[in-house]
């Protein structure tokens, strides 16, 4: 092989590998359907399980109880969502506690996009009023758009 061919390929290789690791700038319109599809799983799985109780042991220790809350108001649709939940996603780096997907999730697209999903519970009380808890969850998408981690 030449060695212009061959250097031609090496700068090829390495540039692929940079857009990964940065990532590929993605269109308006493809970011849009990542966070469709991020909100349209927080709709189908929702209500999540969230803290619910939680009782200091000692000074040191604490037990908390987790669940899904009761009385939740579930989301009829994607625009309802939006309605109450504006400006509630959005396309980040890093996951819940720092976790990003690695250089072979990127280049194999298994896990390519990480999408930061802020909305609110809604939960109807014992007198009737609705009380908001605010919860926030990361979706990881693949290069499709499909849902790989939650």
């Amino acid at each position: 092989m030449p060695t212009a061919l061959k250097a031609l390929l090496a700068v090829a290789t390495a540039a692929l590998l940079c857009a990964v690791i940065v990532r590929w700038p993605i269109s308006a319109t493809e970011e849009r359907k990542l966070k469709t599809a991020a909100a349209l799983h927080v709709i189908q799985t929702y209500p999540p399980s969230i803290e619910l109780r939680r009782r200091s042991l000692n000074e040191e220790q604490s037990a908390i109880t987790y669940g899904v809350p009761s009385g939740a108001i579930p989301y009829k649709n994607l625009s309802e969502f939006y309605s109450v939940n504006p400006d509630c996603c959005a396309l980040v780096e890093r996951g819940a506690e720092g976790w990003q997907p690695s250089l072979l999730d990127r280049l194999f697209g298994l896990h390519s996009h990480i999408v930061r999903v802020r909305y609110a519970i809604r939960q109807t009380q014992p007198d009737g009023s609705i009380r908001t808890i605010p919860h926030e969850t990361f979706i990881v998408l693949n290069r499709s758009g499909k849902v790989t981690h939650t």
